[in-house]
Order: structure tokens, then sequence, then C-alpha cells
């Protein structure tokens, strides 16, 4: 029998009958996802495996490259693309350029029913109207990825995305109260353009004691430049956390958590290829 067979990782009888007889014929509802909006409202075209796979612009499966050096796959493979398996680039290239295997084609074949992107507050969701405009089977929706709206750790990334983020709920943002307000505004766009659930990407579970004061003096010093320390961190991200949770709940949304990953782990390769390219690793913290 093949390696890849219809029962592949079914190793008792209770299994087969449990998949065959009825989740394999359940359609996908997928919470999280990589898949761009854009992309899905373009009906994209891959140009071949490389950009469905790897590589599209910052958009890569960064966990594909991860997996392949775990497993001691040459960076030649990698990001400096010196080499391919022919066979394989090609007939999947052939297939690639047929309409069966264009971005809505893809989304389809596997029966997924729901997916949910990872979305910025300060996203306009133009491609999620474009979809809700012009339905192809799927219903795609966006998910709430408010991660940069905590991240205060570098004061200057900080301040860059708060006026992007104001720039969106068309307000300044000068305190941890605007910085609410800003938030509730673009959550209840989300919430208009058919958003149900939150998604937030964190090393640990904060629940810090605070008050509205400290959180108020940690973010004014952030807007000057100044690194927070450890304990300044923690009190914030409690306070972010615990208001993003009431706002959620307010709304009904469910909340997702993506817990104890550690990023962009190899400094030399996150200078020569930025961020999000596969150099992640599983924090080995105590979290339970």
């Amino acid at each position: 029998m093949a390696f890849i067979n219809p029962d592949f990782m079914l190793q008792t009888e209770t299994a087969k009958k449990l998949y065959h007889e009825h989740a394999e014929k359940m359609p996908i509802i997928d919470y999280h996802c990589h898949l761009v909006p854009q992309q899905i409202a373009e009906n994209i075209q891959f140009r071949d495996i490389t950009q469905l796979w790897l590589v599209d612009g910052h958009y890569g499966d960064h966990y594909k490259w991860r997996a392949m050096r775990a497993n001691g796959v040459s960076e030649d493979y990698l990001t400096r693309g010196k080499y391919s398996a022919w066979e394989i680039f090609e007939e999947c290239n052939a297939k690639l350029a047929t309409p069966e295997f264009r971005g809505q084609a893809l989304i389809r074949k596997f029966n997924v029913e729901t997916v949910c992107t990872t979305d910025d507050p300060a996203d306009d969701l133009r491609w999620h109207k474009q979809i809700a405009a012009e339905p192809f089977g799927t219903k795609v929706i966006p998910a709430w990825r408010p991660d940069k709206a905590m991240a205060i750790e570098d004061p200057k990334a900080y301040k860059a995305y708060l006026e992007q983020l104001g720039a969106a709920a068309g307000m300044e943002i000068n305190s941890y109260t605007d910085l609410c307000e800003a938030l509730q505004k673009r959550h209840d766009y989300f919430a208009a353009n058919g958003c149900k659930l939150s998604d937030h990407g964190l090393e640990n579970f904060y629940s810090e004691d605070y008050t509205e004061l400290e959180i108020e003096a940690i973010f004014k010093l952030v807007l000057l430049g100044k690194r927070p320390s450890e304990k300044e961190l923690n009190k914030f991200r409690s306070a972010f956390l615990h208001d993003q949770a009431v706002m959620d709940c307010k709304a009904g949304w469910a909340q997702q958590f993506h817990i104890g990953a550690i990023r962009n782990n190899n400094s030399k390769m996150f200078k020569l290829v930025g961020p999000d390219t596969g150099f992640d690793a599983i924090h080995d913290q105590e979290i339970a």
C-alpha cells in the first residue's frame, strides 16, 4: 500500500469510522489563516508554486520555511533560492496556470465554508468588501488582530503605528484613553464588515495589577520615546488585553490566543530578510 493512502494516519478502526463516515464530508471552517484578502478578491493566478507556498512578498507562509530548516533543508532551497526539484516544480506550475487552480477555485476545492483572515485594526477592509460584493461560495470575514496596538516595547515603531491607527479612526491618539476610543471605532467598523472574533499573538498571559493612572503614565512615557521597563510592559499588556476583552464581550465576539511563540530569533537573517521569515520558535516557559 502507498505511504499516502486513504487511511493515512488513521491507525484504528474507530479512527477510520470517525473520519470516513463523518469528518471527511464536513466543510472546513477556518478561524485563523495566512491567506491574503487581496489575493482572494482578485482570484489570483499564482506565478508558480514558489509564490503560492513560500515567498509572495511579505505574505509568504514562513512556517513552511521553519519546517524545512528543522528538517535540515539547506538555505539554498529557501531564501537563497539556488535550487529546486524541477520535475515537481514544473508539474505544479502547469497546474497553477489552469482556472481550476486559481485562488478562489483552490479554496472551493477543499470545501472551505468559512475562512477568517488576520487583519490589523487600521486596515480599511476594502478587499473584504469586494469579496462580499462578488461572492464565490466561501464566506471570507476579517479577524481583528490588534498586536501592533499593544507593542509599546519599541516606542519609535509604536508612534508610527499610532499615526496609522489614528488616521483610520479619524482622530489623534495622545493618551491611552484616546487609544481605546480609536480602537473602539475600528472595532465597530470591523463588526459592521462581518468580523466576529479577535486574534492575539502573545508570549504569555498577563495579569499584573494596575491603575488607570499608571497606564496613562506608561503611555505618555512611550510617546516621549522612552522604552518601558518589563514591569511597565506587563502592566500595559494586562490593561490592554482586559479592555480588548471588554470590547469583544460587548460585541459578542470570540477570542483566539496564539501563546508562546518567540519571534525572529536569528539576528543575522532578520537583518538580511526581515521579520516573519521562518525564524520563530516555541517558547519553553510555563503557561498553565
